[in-house]
């Protein structure tokens, strides 16, 4: 493995499992040789979660200071080992963008709980001089700031602000704490299902079904347990150009160079109003684009019958599926191999329904002819020639069939005969989406 490749694998599956388990409390068990590492992905998912809350819950919730530095730890390794990329490379401003992300993130999530200690300052220190130290919500640097700020408050209110009123209007200490307002109504999702919760005033009882939304008041919401619900943001459909709150369903749609993916997407657009998202179009639609960033480096990947990085391609996918405003897809071509299910589980996996994954199931001379058929009535695609063809032909066999295999083992693969003609197919193709409810 090249020096290149070490520092990309470092970047993206660095182990932490020795800080993770010091931040966690945990102690050195030298025969606990089974427990599961944590990653760096999975201390920002820790972050990210925690930021959410904390935007959404009226109170401050427990820190998340040991995550916290898990994660600077892990940013300043990630910058120290970016010295040795050229800033040309790809991978260079793949990981500069990642940096910027987790930035944004911790300062966001560290935003929040500031304006909820400079707002609510004596009610959060007299709330935690009251818990055992495991429970405190304060971080000691932010019990520190927060005593500070109280002090300085109280200076100057008496110094300044009541220097100039009667004494009946000065008021005692404790009229002046202002405490949040624990009756004020969130949104939730649960999470798993759940039988006769209390989610009302007057002891309304519900069934929680996995994924199922309620407005309640806050203080009910905090007699569930984390595993059961999660706070989620009210505003989530307001932009016309985000994600429904319902999540979009999305289909897969796989088989090899040449299985007729595109033709049958185009048949069940029409017949049954999904919108059709290539993968393999986007791409080239951002290759051809004047201006693109990326558009040399996806002729040069696709010309090679590479794989673009997924980065690329999941961000094309996400602004393509936001500016539809839609709520069905075919997502054609993609995921194409492991990295690409990874980075769809990583970035798109929680805001959409996967229903299956359609697999065009085609013999290769088959697929060849149809390509090189293409190719000579003048498709206009760079890659429709023998050449290329073989390069896609192997890239597919080595990487695309065992992810077809992966979901096939888990009971999520539709195959198709696509070897006979295209309406023959689609024959097959419709009483497929009929029998899954689509109409």
């Amino acid at each position: 493995m090249s020096e290149n490749e070490n520092l990309e694998q470092d970047l993206t599956e660095q182990n932490l499992s020795a800080e993770a388990a010091l931040a966690n409390g945990y102690e050195d068990d030298d025969d606990d040789e089974d427990a599961e590492p944590i990653t760096a992905q999975k201390v920002l998912e820790i972050l990210e979660t925690a930021w959410t809350n904390e935007m959404n819950a009226p109170e401050l919730l427990q820190h998340q200071t040991d995550m916290l530095e898990l994660m600077l730890s892990q940013v300043a390794h990630m910058e120290e080992q970016m010295k040795d990329l050229d800033k040309n490379d790809f991978r260079f401003v793949v990981h500069q963008m990642e940096l910027e992300r987790i930035r944004y993130i911790m300062a966001s999530y560290l935003r929040c709980r500031l304006q909820k200690i400079e707002t609510y300052t004596q009610h959060i220190l007299n709330q935690d001089a009251a818990r055992d130290a495991a429970d405190k919500r304060l971080s000691p640097e932010e019990a520190k700031y927060a005593q500070d700020f109280a002090n300085h408050v109280d200076e100057y209110f008496t110094k300044v602000a009541t220097q100039y009123m009667p004494n009946q209007q000065r008021g005692e200490a404790e009229q002046r704490i202002v405490t949040p307002n624990l009756m004020s109504h969130v949104f939730l999702k649960a999470n798993i299902a759940v039988s006769g919760v209390i989610v009302g005033v007057d002891d309304e009882e519900v069934d929680l079904a996995p994924g199922s939304q309620h407005i309640i008041p806050y203080h009910l919401h905090n007699h569930q347990a984390a595993p059961v619900v999660k706070l989620i943001n009210n505003n989530s459909n307001t932009n016309k150009n985000s994600m429904s709150s319902e999540k979009p369903k999305v289909v897969f749609v796989l088989g090899g160079p040449g299985a007729g993916k595109g033709t049958q997407c185009s048949k069940i657009v029409e017949r049954f109003q999904f919108t059709h998202l290539s993968a393999g179009d986007l791409l080239r639609e951002e290759r051809a684009r004047e201006g693109s960033e990326f558009g040399q480096l996806i002729e040069d990947f696709i010309r090679n019958g590479k794989i673009v990085p997924v980065e690329v391609t999941c961000s094309l996918l996400e602004n393509a599926m936001k500016n539809s405003g839609k709520s069905r897809f075919l997502i054609d071509g993609f995921p194409r191999n492991q990295d690409n299910l990874d980075g769809w589980n990583r970035q798109m996996a929680d805001k959409t329904d996967m229903q299956f994954v359609l697999f065009f199931d085609c013999a290769e001379d088959v697929c060849v002819q149809r390509c090189l058929g293409r190719g000579q009535s003048g498709s206009g695609r760079t890659d429709d020639n023998m050449e290329s063809l073989k390069k896609r032909i192997q890239t597919y066999n080595n990487d695309s069939l065992p992810i077809i295999k992966y979901f096939e083992n888990a009971g999520q693969v539709k195959s198709i005969d696509a070897s006979p003609d295209a309406d023959k197919v689609f024959q097959d193709v419709e009483r497929l989406f009929l029998a899954h409810g689509f109409q």
